[in-house]
């Protein structure tokens, strides 16, 4: 009996050893079977940068003319057994033309091309096939084959649904988020996609920081709006004998890969500017952000601050400041973070579905009504995020038809239409020019320094501007007259007393 147990004791010791074994030996095949599919495509694409897509796609080859992978970022997930690849938008439900709609895949990968750019920009996703020979890999899915112990075709996913795709020259047709990637039969969706720094041979950019936070009060339960850790502002009932600036600062997260720390480091240093600089009284500056920590905000800033992953309660506090009864003298509204190639804020995937809801972003049609016939003596909209020349373009096509809903208004973007913004580079000048030198500068002043530092720098990004009031453009962020000594400025008031019929008339509205 004893012998016996010794014998099944030897059995389970050496069957333990061959498990390891094996586990190691598939750890190091699965990062040479990476190494295979990320050089072929890699090869591939600087053959024929255009492979993989259909005719009349969006392609720019000069991506691949000088390839250094230490300059992209890698994301890799494997399925167990099969995996599904969600891009957030809703109509994108096939990912190639050589795929039924949601269409399940062994593995797949992404290449960022563009790390230091804000989300969206451009991202390139490869879908891995097992089981399919050469040939049908080639010819009948528009793949690349790879010679691996299963006969893996690699497709590159494209999108396929870009309003009036071939000639409308205001979309980018790109796919520029990266995905949700999750088992098919995980109800949870956990994504899957995990950064790489390195395979065997293969170097890619440093991963960066993935965040991860827990939304606090993103809803209308009672605890968060009696809580101090959330809740929905709410601006003056009405105007009392003073008039004051007033400011709303956003900014959006939506998810874990999206979002990034330098948001939170931008409504910092705005909320300081205009608060420290421009001297808007700090109950007067309401932050609104999609993912984060009070703590990464200023000390002072953190009461007027709120998580939300809706663009209701941004939307609702805006349309109320704007209110004829709300006395504001200037309105400064500040956007970043990650967005849509129509120039739409993303705010947060709530519901972890990988795919953008009305609720959940902030579009600049949104925003324009929001703002429309805004009672402020003037507003200053200065967005920071990628596409945001989409909104100076909406803008324009709408003062064009309605000129009087706008006569109060300079909306200044970090880039143009096609363009993205790059890490906070433009918020950063922003609040530099505004305070350098031994006077103060106008808002019109600060967009052209800015505009001839960027293109003497030969950044990537050009700044936008448009002006419905001149006289508007010619003040300061906190309409003061430009060119003052700051002795002189900070002297002044924070705030302008009302004439007694100015109040009255202010009161009477409140009333109706």
């Amino acid at each position: 009996m004893d012998s016996m147990i010794k014998i099944i004791y030897a059995l389970t010791i050496y069957s333990a050893s061959l498990q390891s074994s094996f586990s190691v030996q598939v750890m190091v095949d699965s990062t040479d079977i990476w190494e295979a599919r990320v050089r072929a495509t890699l090869t591939s694409l600087q053959n024929h940068p255009c492979w993989g897509l259909s005719r009349g796609s969006q392609c720019d080859p000069s991506i691949f003319n000088t390839l250094d992978t230490r300059k992209m970022r890698l994301y890799t997930a494997e399925g167990r057994p099969k995996i599904r690849v969600v891009l957030p938008d809703r109509k994108q439900r096939r990912l190639t033309h050589h795929s039924h709609r949601n269409d399940s895949y062994d593995a797949a990968f992404v290449l960022d091309p563009f790390p230091d750019a804000n989300f969206g920009h451009l991202v390139f996703i490869f879908l891995v096939d097992y089981n399919v020979n050469k040939t049908t890999c080639n010819k009948s899915m528009n793949g690349v084959h790879v010679s691996t112990d299963r006969n893996e075709c690699i497709r590159r996913a494209e999108r396929l649904h870009c309003r009036n795709r071939l000639s409308h020259k205001q979309v980018k047709c790109e796919i520029n988020f990266v995905p949700l990637v999750h088992d098919e039969n995980d109800l949870s969706r956990k994504q899957l996609l995990q950064c790489r720094q390195n395979l065997k041979t293969l170097m890619f950019a440093d991963c960066g920081v993935r965040e991860s936070f827990r939304l606090p009060c993103s809803d209308n339960s009672a605890r968060c709006l009696s809580g101090s850790d959330g809740g929905r502002p709410k601006p003056p009932e009405y105007c009392t004998y003073d008039q004051c600036d007033h400011a709303v600062l956003v900014s959006g997260g939506w998810n874990s890969y999206t979002s990034r720390p330098r948001y939170r480091k931008n409504l910092h240093n705005v909320w300081k500017l205009l608060n420290s600089t421009m001297r808007y009284k700090k109950e007067n500056i309401v932050t609104f952000f999609g993912q984060g920590r009070k703590k990464e905000l200023g000390m002072h800033q953190r009461h007027k601050s709120y998580a939300v992953n809706r663009a209701t309660h941004v939307k609702e506090y805006i349309k109320k400041l704007c209110r004829p009864s709300k006395c504001v003298d200037t309105f400064t509204l500040y956007l970043t973070g990650p967005s849509n190639s129509d120039g739409s804020l993303l705010f947060w995937d709530g519901d972890k579905a990988g795919i953008t809801e009305e609720h959940e972003m902030y579009t600049p049609k949104e925003l324009l009504e929001d703002v429309k016939n805004c009672s402020a003596r003037r507003l200053f909209i200065v967005a920071d995020y990628s596409y945001s020349g989409a909104m100076i373009n909406r803008l324009k096509s709408r003062i064009r038809r309605h000129p009087e809903q706008f006569r109060n208004l300079v909306a200044i973007s970090s880039a143009s239409w096609g363009e993205y913004a790059w890490r906070s580079d433009f918020t950063d000048a922003f609040v530099k020019h505004n305070k350098e030198g031994n006077t103060t500068k106008c808002v019109m002043d600060v967009y052209e320094v800015i505009k001839q530092e960027f293109e003497a720098n030969g950044a990537l990004s050009t700044p936008q501007i448009i002006a419905t009031n001149s006289s508007a453009a010619r003040t300061t962020l906190n309409g003061n007259p430009c060119n003052e000594s700051w002795a002189k400025a900070k002297a002044r008031d924070a705030c302008q007393l009302l004439k007694t019929i100015e109040w009255l008339r202010h009161l009477q509205l409140s009333k109706n």
